[in-house]
Parts: C-alpha cells; sequence; structure tokens
C-alpha cells in the first residue's frame, strides 16, 4: 500500500500514487470516521422515534440539511489538507521556513505536523486547517445537540414526571441501561461528541485568532514584525497542489532529508 524509496524526505507513498507523511494512518482514520459517524448519527440519533415525535419537520430537515453539508465541507478540507502541499521548499536558508522532524522537510511558514491529521501545517494548507476545525467542530456540535436530546428523551420516557432527581436515580440502575442497547450508544456519543465539540471547538478559535493577527505560523510568532495577514491564508486555499507535484521538482541534493 505505501512505498518509499527515491522519495525526498520521510514521506510515503499512499497506493502507489499519493505522497504523504509517513504518519499518515490517523488522517486515514479521520477521513473514514467523517461519513461514517455521520451516517450512524443519522440513523440511530437524529430519525430516532422519540426525536421524530418531538422535533419539527422543518428543524429536522434544516438540521439534516446543515449536518450533510457541514459532513460534506469537512471531509474536503480534511482530504485538501491530507493530500496537497502545506508549503514544501529547498530554500533551507528561507527566514519563513522552519524544519519539520517528522517528514524531514522544510516547510514555509511551518506551525506544526499535527499528528491527528497525519499532515504539516504551513503556508499553503493552514487555510484548510482552521475551515476544518470550524467546520468539524459545528457538525460535533450538531451531533451533540441531538445526542443530548434523545439522552433526555430517553430519561424522560422511563420518568414520565420529569424530575431531575428521578432521572439521575435511574441513569444508576444497571437494569435501565442494560434492557436497551440504544441507551448505552446514546449516552456514549453524546459525551464523544460534546469532548470532540469542546476540544475542536477551543483549537478552532485559537488558530482563528493568530490567523487573524497574522501569526499563524513559528517564525511569525517568533517574529512578530513579519506578520502575515488574513488574504494570503485564504489565496493559497485557491492554488492548492498536491505534495507528491512539488516534492517531484525537489532533488535530495537540493534539500537536506
Amino acid at each position: 500500500m505505501v512505498a518509499s524509496l527515491g522519495l525526498v524526505g520521510r514521506r510515503v507513498l499512499f497506493l502507489g500514487r499519493l505522497n504523504v507523511a509517513r504518519d499518515y494512518l490517523p488522517g486515514i482514520l479521520v477521513i473514514l470516521a467523517i461519513p461514517i459517524c455521520t451516517v450512524v448519527f443519522f440513523r440511530f440519533t437524529l430519525f430516532n422515534a422519540l426525536v421524530l415525535q418531538h422535533v419539527s419537520y422543518n428543524c429536522l430537515l434544516i438540521s439534516t440539511c446543515l449536518a450533510i453539508l457541514l459532513s460534506l465541507s469537512s471531509e474536503v478540507m480534511m482530504l485538501l489538507l491530507f493530500f496537497c502541499d502545506p508549503g514544501f521548499t529547498s530554500d533551507t536558508e528561507d527566514e519563513n521556513s522552519h524544519y519539520c522532524p517528522v517528514c524531514c522537510l522544510y516547510v514555509r511558514d511551518y506551525d506544526h505536523h499535527c499528528g491527528i491529521v497525519g499532515a504539516c501545517i504551513g503556508e499553503k494548507n493552514m487555510g484548510f486547517f482552521v475551515f476544518f476545525l470550524i467546520t468539524v467542530a459545528s457538525l460535533m456540535w450538531i451531533c451533540a445537540f441531538f445526542s443530548g436530546l434523545l439522552w433526555f428523551l430517553l430519561l424522560k420516557e422511563t420518568t414520565p414526571e420529569g424530575s431531575f432527581i428521578n432521572m439521575i436515580m435511574v441513569m444508576l440502575i444497571k437494569e435501565w441501561w442494560m434492557s436497551s442497547l440504544i441507551r448505552p450508544f446514546v449516552a456514549i456519543s453524546c459525551v464523544l461528541f460534546c469532548y470532540g465539540a469542546i476540544c475542536t471547538s477551543a483549537l478552532g478559535i485559537f488558530y482563528w485568532v493568530y490567523v487573524f493577527r497574522g501569526l499563524y505560523s513559528l517564525e511569525r510568532r517568533r517574529r512578530p514584525y513579519q506578520r502575515g495577514n488574513v488574504g494570503d491564508v485564504l489565496r493559497h486555499m485557491c492554488h492548492a497542489q498536491l505534495s507528491g507535484k512539488i516534492l517531484g521538482t525537489f532533488t535530495h541534493d537540493e534539500i537536506s532529508t
């Protein structure tokens, strides 16, 4: 599936054609997880009979369309982030470039190598990174909201009087959890979606602040007088190229590996 013979830096070829980082597996899992989790959310949470009974048709329609749009946007941003050039350069003397210890290559406006998505974050893909964070965070908030709603409805179904204390007491009963697989599934889903939404939202806000302040790389934060601007980040999104196409122009003599 992968090969690295003759490649510049410590990169590998995925499926024999696409140049990716050597720690590409987490990125592949994220790419697969987005559509799978969205479909599971639709099947077992959003279109659950209890939710359909208590949520209006218009609200469900808007939520479904929004979730599909955010899922597609997240998937596209992730694919571009994973396969496209982050800003690799053969100019090792460029003061705006930084050495990535994972890929063993220099990257312009290098920020970090993200092990979760398996890609360097630099000049040409910072835009994809921040948009990925905001779209996936929004998707997770929708999933967390409806998972929480379904969890509440399942509890209310058992305690019609709606007493908060009674709901807490019900959750302490093992038999209640084991009587239906949907109950532990919804509870775990809600916790995971909330955790993911909080983490990605916090990270997204953090990086959007950096982008708007023009401090979206290690070197720019070390030398604030070299601040960039939002326009540069957005402009690079319109000229994305596959990493393999860029690295194909490099040689082992041009750049340290």
